[in-house]
């Protein structure tokens, strides 16, 4: 195992291979490199991110970015159609901290010495605000993206949006009665996150990933498919449907077969087995999490239920547990755990983008 060569300086996360053979992965290097500029920080809570989509080609070291993602993208790799998707964190909302008291600004520049010429007013406040007949807005979730290898033709996976994949969304202005409230059609399913999006190899267009909220799960939640192509045809986003795979674990009191606990990471192959990581719990973790996390990953095959509206674990674990002593700081206190139990996560699959010399490349 040897370090990519040529690659920068930062936090390099998601490789994969493009058709070139060139790299793409993620990283938190500012778009332009300014210092100034680093560490990268979201515009809706002010936490850590990456800057989007790179691309290395290792052996000359040529460096472009694909996309520039202020809100951050994740695990990119190209499709049977030759596109490179990933998901992306989507939110157009004002700062949690930019109320009525701590108006948001912008500033004139990006250099160290910008001023804050004016108050931004885009977007609407979080909050409504009485009188203004301005609804409280907010865009906050993961969608899947796609772009050309070469950062070009950058959009939402053939065109998808909310109004195909949320349940409901509240009008903008109270005070216009030619708005209405958005509800989906009923019977229809939806989701509000699409995170660890894979493409079904058995069927071109189709892309599993877990539909889990923003806290609480470690990015666990159900898994779902979403349905964008025909018989190799690839179809428009109002023709494009979700597909549950399984139910969640929602309670200790509900003891529905199907609900068996919370997913993430899930690899379909070309054998059509689906492999995920399975945590049999429902509680959100605390904040901060406790030395014993509610949540124990472990890969597993999924198989379906058939006394359930789902697929449900079927007990085929894939190891035989993995522990380890390891020691951490919570804080200035270190903390020992003897035989640890690890968590078993993001599993990988052959891909068509592989280089033929059989070499993966991991940052």
């Amino acid at each position: 195992m040897v370090k990519v060569a040529n690659q920068l300086a930062y936090n390099n996360i998601y490789p994969n291979y493009l058709s070139d053979g060139t790299i793409v992965f993620v990283s938190d290097r500012p778009r332009n490199g300014a210092a100034i500029l680093y560490p990268i920080k979201d515009e809706y809570r002010g936490q850590l991110a990456n800057s989007g989509l790179w691309r290395l080609d290792p052996v000359n070291g040529a460096l472009t970015i694909l996309e520039h993602t202020p809100g951050g993208s994740f695990t990119p790799f190209v499709d049977s159609f030759g596109r490179l998707v990933s998901v992306r964190w989507d939110h157009l909302m004002r700062d949690n901290g930019a109320i009525a008291a701590t108006m948001p600004f912008d500033f004139v520049s990006e250099v160290s010495a910008a001023t804050q010429p004016f108050v931004e007013l885009f977007p609407e406040p979080i909050q409504s605000v009485a009188g203004s007949g301005v609804n409280g807005f907010e865009i906050n979730q993961f969608l899947p993206w796609m772009v050309n290898q070469d950062g070009t033709g950058e959009e939402t996976l053939n065109h998808i949006g909310r109004h195909e994949l949320r349940a409901a969304m509240n009008r903008s202005f109270s005070n216009d009665a030619n708005l209405v409230v958005f509800q989906a059609p009923a019977g229809r399913k939806n989701l509000s996150n699409f995170l660890q999006m894979r493409e079904d190899p058995t069927t071109p267009g189709r892309y599993l990933g877990v539909n889990a909220p923003e806290f609480g799960t470690h990015a666990s939640g159900q898994i779902v498919a979403i349905n964008a192509a025909s018989n190799g045809v690839l179809l428009n986003a109002n023709a494009m449907s979700v597909q549950h795979i399984n139910s969640l674990k929602l309670s200790n009191t509900i003891n529905i077969p199907a609900e068996i606990g919370h997913f993430r990471d899930p690899l379909p192959l070309s054998d059509g087995t689906l492999i995920a990581a399975f945590a049999n719990t429902y509680p959100a973790e605390p904040s901060p999490a406790p030395a014993t996390p509610n949540y124990h990953f472990r890969l597993s095959t999924l198989s379906k239920n058939a006394t359930a509206n789902g697929d449900a674990i079927n007990g085929a674990l894939l190891t035989t547990g993995l522990s380890k002593t390891v020691s951490y700081f919570v804080g200035n206190t270190l903390v020992t755990q003897t035989n640890a139990a690890l968590w078993e996560l993001h599993t990988r699959r052959h891909h068509h983008t592989r280089k033929p010399d059989h070499r993966w490349h991991h940052l």
